[in-house]
């Protein structure tokens, strides 16, 4: 093993070296500083990288202010290639007050620096704005770009986000153990991991946000720049997104439109007398977009006015409007006779659209061979060595393994994705909550089981709620009218919900009172069961205090006990509870034990988390059989990761229990499930 440093520090990005003015700018003198530093490491003829933080001390005098340097010259690199590129012809004014920005952050980061200026006594440095790339920086700033700036877009942009905002307090919530916890902003890291991005909707219990004005200038400054100083590959492999979202809604509004000819057919001979009804005024505003989505003359590549996707935006919103007027809701409140036809067919009708949308949107299998296309793009950029092994190895594991890294590699030359959907978000400022099916976020199939007689259909569904408040969920009327639509003679008449949110976690403990609850509703008990399986919590991926949980034995007792106790995140209706508990979990422990371990005694961590995955198996199987549902719902926050790949495993684990290895049609439905 050999290590070396590069002569010049390491090589910062600009995004790096934006966090780090942004850090340095926004100090408290009472918290010590630090500028990260990049490495590189060769172990084995494989390169690594790793960082290390240079705290603000007379011991690393040198080294910090080397780095303050490179943070300058990196500003002034970007600034040259922007002027060199596109300074003459760029129309965007957020780019050119992104500019002015960081030249904001780099004059506070110098002024907070000199505030240390003790601490660089043994770098003969008095002050960083004597430094020679400060005043280069400086003087091409002045000279090159500065006329070109105007006052004000980005501070006003910010200044509209940020109102409101009130100084961090603790956050509460009341009467739950172990709920009790201070409140932490969303970091710029969480945000371009895609992680927690529900909070930027949502409000502390007393009323302020959970992002700080910071934040938002610093996710407005990495996504601008990203995109016009190259951060972005010429090679951007989400390039046709925008085409992939159009056919996907395409797709799902023929499939609802089928599904619903009967009740379109029906709805029209009985309202279009009754045109004045504000009611039918408004589930015709419905139907007339969703079958405007259908034409594929408003395709995108079409180049219409309005695309699919934006009439199957429209659907949703004249759906939600038709589901919020008060004669809806006197009709639930009060049920006209039979003899009512108008009423009835009314009823029937929005009912059935809310039946459709999470049971009959299958859009996503429509789109299998782009996303093998993709897969393939992607191994098609590994190195040589890589091809070769995926070549050698016929394990699934591996091939999903393969599959992941290279999907991973590939989707690195996106790296404003996230940061864009939250910015667009924000802007287009329609949406003051938290609600994944008005955000777009729309139900889609995984598979279908064939149990005898009996067909069973297994779905995606992002949280069925909505939320401005951590503390106040509400069931959207949506999936309360799926409920109301199983219990009107339909085919399908009960419906099974996993639900895989952390009930111990208090950024989704009310969402899952909120979802359990449903089942206690009389007008929907018969048509629902909800079970919540914990899958992010210490004891599921076995970290402290269970890390060193090895002897099987004692493994064994402490799994039991958490999947029994509610409050470790498991939830298990009164009906299913004493089936469950009475005698088939200790014979699946046992049989997992005997079977999959060799009843070893002791049990590595990963040996333990395999346990866990597949007795969740099991008890899902057991599940679905004792509920008798006819569909049966995986829902995470959004059902994107932690739900969608539980229905993934179930899917190979009940292929794999009939054939020896997955066919090639199987092996493009889990790709396009997974990806």
């Amino acid at each position: 093993m050999n290590t070396r440093d590069r002569k010049d520090l390491g090589t910062l990005t600009l995004i790096e070296a934006i966090e780090t003015l942004s850090s340095i700018a926004d100090l408290e003198f009472d918290h010590e500083v630090g500028i990260a530093q990049k490495h590189d490491l060769t172990v084995q003829d494989k390169p690594l990288i790793y960082h290390t933080v240079h705290w603000l001390h007379h011991k690393n005098a040198e080294v910090t202010v080397e780095m303050v340097k490179q943070t300058f010259r990196v500003v002034l690199n970007y600034l040259r290639h922007f002027y060199d590129k596109q300074y003459s012809t760029i129309k965007n004014e957020q780019a050119i007050e992104g500019i002015k920005t960081i030249m904001v952050l780099v004059g506070e980061a110098a002024k907070k620096l000199d505030k240390y200026t003790k601490a660089f006594n043994k770098a003969h440095v008095s002050s960083i704005t004597e430094l020679r790339e400060y005043k280069k920086l400086q003087e091409f700033y002045f000279n090159r770009i500065a006329r070109k700036i105007d006052e004000g877009m980005l501070g006003k942009w910010i200044l509209a986000l940020s109102s409101k905002i009130i100084p961090d307090k603790d956050l509460k919530l009341q009467g739950q153990k172990g709920l009790q916890t201070k409140h932490v902003f969303i970091d710029l890291d969480s945000v371009k991991k895609d992680l927690e991005y529900e909070l930027f909707f949502l409000r502390k219990e007393e009323g302020t946000r959970f992002f700080s004005p910071r934040l938002i200038r610093n996710v407005k400054l990495v996504s601008d720049f990203g995109d016009y100083f190259g951060e972005i590959k010429e090679k951007e492999p989400l390039t046709s997104i925008a085409i992939w979202q159009d056919r996907f809604a395409h797709m799902c509004a023929k499939n609802m439109v089928g599904a619903l000819r009967l009740q379109i057919n029906n709805f029209y001979r009985e309202s279009m007398q009754h045109r004045d009804n504000e009611l039918v005024e408004s589930l015709n505003k419905a139907l007339m977009a969703l079958m405007l989505c259908c034409n594929p003359h408003n395709l995108i590549h079409n180049l219409p006015i309005k695309d699919c996707r934006d009439y199957f935006c429209d659907f949703r919103h004249f759906l939600r409007e038709s589901l919020s007027l008060i004669e809806y809701h006197k009709m639930i409140t009060y049920p006209p006779k039979k003899s009512s036809k108008l009423a009835m067919c009314l009823l029937n009708t929005a009912h059935s659209i809310c039946l459709a949308i999470y049971t009959q949107v299958s859009g996503l299998q429509n789109l299998t061979g782009l996303i093998h296309g993709m897969i393939q793009q992607a191994h098609n950029e590994r190195s040589d060595e890589h091809k070769k092994n995926i070549e050698k190895s016929r394990e699934l594991w591996n091939g999903l393994a393969n599959d992941y890294a290279a999907m991973s590699t590939l989707l690195k030359q996106h790296p404003s994705g996230p940061l864009n959907k939250i910015l667009n978000s924000l802007e287009e400022g329609r949406i003051r909550e938290f609600d994944p099916l008005m955000q777009g976020n729309v139900p889609s199939q995984l598979f279908t089981l064939y149990a005898q007689q009996n067909k069973i259909m297994f779905l995606r569904w992002p949280s069925p709620t909505k939320q401005e408040f951590i503390n106040k969920v509400a069931i959207i009327d949506e999936f309360k009218g799926f409920l109301r639509a199983c219990g009107q003679g339909h085919v399908l008449s009960k419906c099974l919900v996993l639900n895989f949110q952390d009930r111990t976690s208090w950024k989704e403990h009310f969402r899952c009172l909120a979802i359990e609850d449903l089942p206690n509703h009389e007008s929907f008990a018969r048509h629902i069961d909800v079970v919540t399986l914990a899958k992010d919590t210490e004891f599921y991926h076995q970290l402290a205090p269970y890390t060193d949980d090895n002897h099987a034995e004692s493994f064994i007792n402490h799994f039991k006990e958490q999947f029994i106790d509610e409050s470790c995140g498991n939830y298990i209706p009164k009906n299913m509870h004493k089936k469950l508990l009475s005698n088939f979990i200790d014979g699946v422990f046992e049989g997992i034990h005997r079977v999959f371990f060799s009843n070893k005694n002791v049990l590595l961590r990963e040996h333990r988390m395999d346990f866990i995955e597949i007795f969740y198996l099991f008890v899902q199987l057991k599940i679905v059989e004792m509920s008798k549902a006819d569909v049966v719902g995986y829902t995470c926050k959004d059902s994107v990761d932690i739900a969608q790949s539980a229905g993934c495993q179930l899917f190979v684990f009940l292929k794999l229990l009939n054939q020896e290895r997955l066919s090639e049609n199987d092996q493009e439905q889990l790709d396009a499930m997974l990806y």
